[in-house]
């Protein structure tokens, strides 16, 4: 998941130290956004195999 964010000058990273400030409005889209994410991705790469996954490309960004 790649965000730019408006506090800081690089791609956000939500793996690394992450702390949102947000209200709870805002977490919650920031939640139900991610889990749609994750939700697509699934749909995308369930049927495939594990020959199938293992030729998959990842993006050099993620």
């Amino acid at each position: 998941m790649r965000v730019q964010t408006d506090s800081v000058n690089q791609p956000f990273d939500i793996n690394s130290g992450v702390r949102l400030n947000l209200g709870s409005t805002a977490k919650l889209r920031t939640v139900v956004t991610y889990l749609q994410i994750v939700s697509d991705l699934h749909v995308c790469y369930a049927p495939l195999s594990a020959a199938e996954l293992k030729a998959v490309k990842a993006d050099p960004n993620d």
